[in-house]
Formats: C-alpha cells, sequence, structure tokens
C-alpha cells in the first residue's frame, strides 16, 4: 500500500505495487506497469472515504459527491478497489493514537472517520451513495443483498454521579526510583503514571520536565498547581517557595502512541527525560501505574475531591437496551466506564463531546457508570450547585464541537508592515542543497542582534518556503544559544491547515516546520523571516535544517541580512 511517488524508493522486485487515493486509473495503472513489469492486478488499497480526527482539530469530513467521480472511473476501468474506511469504529479504552505532524496530535476516543457505516455501524447517505456507484459497476450476474436494519439505539435520561473516590486515595503500592522512570520502564503501556518527590529545600524556582508524555498535571502539596500539555511543547513551570518539605506530585497521561512516521521508533510514554528545579535533578521518586484496568478497588465512600482527580460512580436502571452515545460535554477530561468496560477518553476541546456505549454492554435492570474526571482546565466542567455529576445518553453522537483549549498558547503577535532590506546587512547569498543534513555557511564576523532570512525559490519549484531548524554560529563556529530568540516578523506562516508558525524554526524540534501559508491562500516568493536574538552577539555563521523528506518548501536560493536594530518596514 503506497503512493504513486512511493513505489520509486520503496517497491520490490516481484512484490506488486497497490497504489493507494489514485482516482486516476490511467496512471494508477501506468505506476503498477512500470514497477511491476506486467499487466496487473491493478488495486487501490487505500479509497478514503473519510479521514480520522485529532483533539482540539475540526471534524475530518468528506462529502459523498468529492468521492463519487473517482470511485466510479476506478471501478469501470476494472481496478480493485478498499474503502478505507468503509465502518468507522471505536478506540474503547486507552488505545487510541496519535499522529505527528510538527507537533504530537492525540487521536480521540471515536474513530467514525465520517465513514460510509458510522462508528455504531449505522449507514450513512454516504454508504448509499456509494452503493449505487458498486451496484452499477458490478460483474454481470453477481448480486448484492440489501443492508439488514440499524441496531436500535436509545436515550438514557441525566445520571446523578454522587459517589466520589479521589484518584490519589487508592494508589498502588510504588516503585522506589533515584530517577524518574517511563512508564514502559515502570511495567505499565497505557493509562497514566504518578511521580511523587519530596522537595527539602524551601525554594522556588524554574521546575522543568523533559520529554513529558503527554499531558501532565502538578500538584504541590495536594494543590494543583499547573496543567502540562505535549501538543503545545509544554514542560515547564514556576513553583512558589515555602517552609519544611513539600510534596511533589506530577500525574501523567499516556495521550496514545504514534503510529505513523518517523516518531515510531521514540514511543515511550510518561516522563522520558527527567526533573529539574532551578537546573538541579530532582531524585528520589515514588512511582505509581496506574492503568486502571480495574477500578473496583477504589473506596467510594469519600467526600469531594474538590479540584483533584477523582472518579465519580451513579447508577441507572434500563427497561430496554441499545446503543447510546454519553453526552460528555459538561465534563474536563478524563474518561469513562460503563458496567466496568472502559468507553475510552474524553476532552472537553472537542471536536468529540460524545462516547459511544455499544449496547452490548448495558443490561436491562440495574447499570452502573464511573467517570475518571482529571478536572482544572475546562470552565464548563460539571460542578453544579451540588456536589453531584451527571451523564446523559444520546441517540446520535456530537464528533464536530470545538471549544477554546485554556493551554493553548495565543496566536502570535507580529509587528505590521513589509520588510524592506538595505544592502548594508546583507551578508550571505546562497544555494541550499537537496537532502536533511545540516547545512552550513560562515562569512566575516558581523555584530547584530536581528538576522533574516530570505527565501527566493524552492527546490521543487513551488511557491512555498520552509524551515526546520535555524541556527547562527559565534566567531569559534559554536550555536549560538537560542534560549531568548523571538520572531518580530515573518511575511508569510501557514496557521490554520498546520501549526507552521515561524517560532518552529527556533524551537529544537527538529520535527516542527515553519512553513509558508499554503491552507487559504499561497503567496508567492521571497518570503522573509526575521528573529530576534534578544541581544546584540558576534556572528559568524549560519545553520539552516530543512524539513525532512521528499517534501514543498525546501529552500532553493536565498539571502542573509544581519543588522543591530530592527529592520525596516513600510
Amino acid at each position: 500500500a503506497d503512493g504513486p511517488t512511493q513505489c520509486r524508493d520503496g517497491h520490490l522486485p516481484g512484490v506488486l505495487p497497490a497504489i493507494n487515493g489514485d482516482v486516476n486509473p490511467v496512471s494508477l495503472r501506468d505506476t503498477v506497469r512500470k514497477y511491476n513489469g506486467g499487466s496487473g492486478p491493478f488495486f487501490c488499497p487505500e479509497f478514503y472515504p473519510g479521514w480520522l480526527d485529532h483533539w482540539g482539530e475540526a471534524h475530518a469530513v468528506v462529502p459523498a459527491g468529492k468521492l463519487i467521480p473517482g470511485l466510479d472511473a476506478l471501478l469501470s476501468a476494472g481496478v480493485s478497489v478498499n474503502l478505507y474506511m468503509l465502518h468507522g469504529g471505536t478506540n474503547f479504552g486507552f488505545t487510541s493514537g496519535a499522529n505527528y505532524g510538527g507537533r504530537f496530535q492525540p487521536q480521540p476516543t471515536s474513530y467514525d472517520y465520517d465513514a460510509p457505516l458510522d462508528e455504531a455501524g449505522r449507514p450513512t447517505p454516504k454508504y448509499f451513495a456509494l452503493r449505487e456507484v458498486i451496484l452499477r459497476n458490478l460483474p454481470p450476474g453477481a448480486r448484492v443483498p440489501e443492508p439488514p436494519p440499524a441496531l436500535p439505539v436509545i436515550e438514557i435520561p441525566p445520571v446523578e454521579l454522587t459517589e466520589t473516590a479521589p484518584l490519589f486515595d487508592g494508589l498502588p503500592g510504588p516503585i522506589i526510583s533515584e530517577r524518574t522512570l517511563t512508564m514502559e520502564e515502570a511495567g505499565v503501556g497505557a493509562g497514566y503514571i504518578l511521580y511523587r518527590t519530596t522537595l527539602s529545600s524551601p525554594a522556588g524556582g524554574r521546575l522543568e520536565i523533559e520529554e513529558l508524555r503527554d499531558y501532565g498535571i502538578v500538584f504541590l502539596d495536594g494543590r494543583r498547581i499547573a496543567d502540562l500539555d505535549r501538543r503545545h511543547r509544554q514542560k515547564a513551570l514556576s513553583i512558589p517557595s515555602g517552609a519544611g518539605d513539600r510534596t511533589l506530585d506530577i500525574l501523567v497521561e499516556n495521550g496514545g502512541r504514534i503510529n505513523y512516521g518517523r516518531q515510531l521508533t521514540d514511543n515511550r510514554k510518561g516522563i522520558t527525560g527527567g526533573v529539574t528545579l532551578n537546573g538541579a535533578p530532582l531524585r528520589g521518586w515514588k512511582i505509581y501505574p496506574l492503568p486502571l484496568a480495574d477500578i473496583a478497588s477504589w473506596d467510594f465512600s469519600g467526600g469531594g475531591a474538590g479540584d483533584l482527580p477523582a472518579f465519580h460512580r451513579g447508577e441507572f436502571s434500563l427497561d430496554r437496551t441499545g446503543d447510546t452515545f454519553l453526552d460528555m460535554s459538561a465534563w474536563g477530561k478524563g474518561c469513562v466506564w460503563v458496567n466496568g468496560h472502559n468507553l475510552g477518553r474524553f476532552w472537553y476541546i472537542g471536536p468529540q463531546q460524545t462516547l459511544y456505549c455499544p449496547g452490548t454492554w448495558l443490561k436491562t435492570g440495574r447499570n452502573e457508570v464511573v467517570v475518571l474526571e482529571l478536572g482544572g482546565t475546562s470552565a464548563s466542567r460539571a460542578v453544579s450547585s451540588t456536589p453531584a455529576f451527571s451523564v446523559r445518553g444520546l441517540t446520535r453522537p456530537v464528533l464536530d464541537s470545538l471549544r477554546g483549549d485554556a493551554l493553548a498558547p495565543p496566536p502570535p503577535s507580529r509587528e505590521p508592515g513589509t520588510l524592506v532590506p538595505d544592502s548594508a546587512d546583507h551578508v550571505l547569498a546562497g544555494t541550499f542543497s537537496p537532502g536533511d543534513s545540516a547545512q552550513v555557511f560562515h562569512f566575516p564576523v558581523r555584530t547584530a542582534r536581528y538576522f533574516c532570512l530570505e527565501s527566493l525559490s524552492s527546490l521543487a519549484g513551488d511557491p512555498f518556503a520552509s524551515a526546520s531548524e535555524l541556527y547562527l554560529l559565534d566567531p569559534s563556529g559554536v550555536r549560538l544559544d537560542r534560549a531568548g530568540w523571538t520572531v518580530p516578523w515573518v511575511e508569510s506562516e501557514e496557521l490554520v491547515a498546520e501549526d507552521g508558525r515561524a517560532e518552529n524554526a527556533i524551537d529544537g524540534d527538529r520535527e516542527s516546520i515553519w512553513h509558508t501559508g499554503w491552507g487559504s491562500g499561497q503567496p508567492p516568493h521571497p518570503h522573509s523571516l526575521v528573529v530576534d536574538l534578544g541581544e546584540e552577539t558576534g556572528v559568524a555563521g549560519f545553520v539552516y535544517l530543512s524539513r525532512t523528506g521528499n517534501a514543498p518548501g525546501k529552500i532553493r536560493e536565498f539571502n542573509l541580512y544581519l543588522r543591530s536594530t530592527p529592520f525596516r518596514r513600510k
């Protein structure tokens, strides 16, 4: 299963090429013949009637009208087609994965996929539209039965969850370790993990968690002081000073393992680096693995949990069963169990606001629902005037409701105007070569506070510019510290279709990139990016790391400018 261009580098002699997503039967046939040396068979293993979602991003929708011509063209030309996906699904429990598109992108519980058969197996209008195409392309004599009736769905009136069990009150025995352990080292592959240590110094300062994966909640003496989200590359906070020994807790959620691309080989979870306070490593940890495979041991006789993570339990009775969708839109972040079955995660940011509960997991008579609410980040968290929390069951899912993300950084603020480079600031004109290695350029020492990279063309001849990382070298050839660098101005950056903001070029993450606009407009070259170093310093070299792979926007011709005062604009 390859894209048309992937066959060039990945094909093995004698192995049939199969081309994903190619709705042109002529080019598909040509590609298969080129690499197979024969007459077929011709197969599209992944024809996409929908697409997957990520937390915090819009729900993917592919209209049926966009699919019909392509599918008809393939089938009428004798090309075999596999619909990926025909049937939407659910990442029950902690099985949801993640992607990496310049940043960590965890996938929600629902894998509805806008597929022809929805998450609950019900035919959609898209199903019947695609079915018509298939029927008119059937071989002579072939017959297709009518689809069976959909399974029943039910509503469940609001259920009060009146019993509470604080998460920290039912912890297992700890693992004792001088350093933090990854989840894998602690013997747990999914769920949560709690790290606890004692701060014997009264000093506060900068607490930094290296390689937090993927969502962390920090507590000091039982008081929640910060939430940190890997999606936003958050890993540090300021903690206050205090007298005596203090307990530091860091609860970490495994948000899903990256399931495609280069990051497959670096998929450890928990705290995968270490923890420092003002640069000094913190040691002496108690580590509590929390796979939450069985929550029956938690004691629900306690009182409220305030802003701390807790389980909330309630019961409801049914006189008939059927599929339903639990409405979690009034909650914050966590997961849900119904009759002991983990339905998966919820998160107020959306786009998913309901959890699919199959009717086979419900019973006539008494049923139990338990919600783990991590709390703390949602203004809409369901804390009513009474201590009760509640859920209800809907007959349809809500998969397309995005909400404001309390942890999201504000959009970048840019100074207006058009850059006017001065010839006196010009220090370098050059050409980048193809490839992914760092490209280094040296020049006579200049004292500067600002630099500007101007892209004049791309290697692929497209209108884009991009960069993975940009560095400057000091007079001895050492890369300058970028801790105080900022981006006061950029001519173009993609902020809609992907995270292509200019700051990605100086963030230390090889996989994140600055990319000029393409989702809602594609301005032509030249493209310029200005960086403020924070102070004047001697500069004698420049390093460019392109985005990796055979991708658009890799810069070819460029200019580099340096100056001590801000660049002029008009």
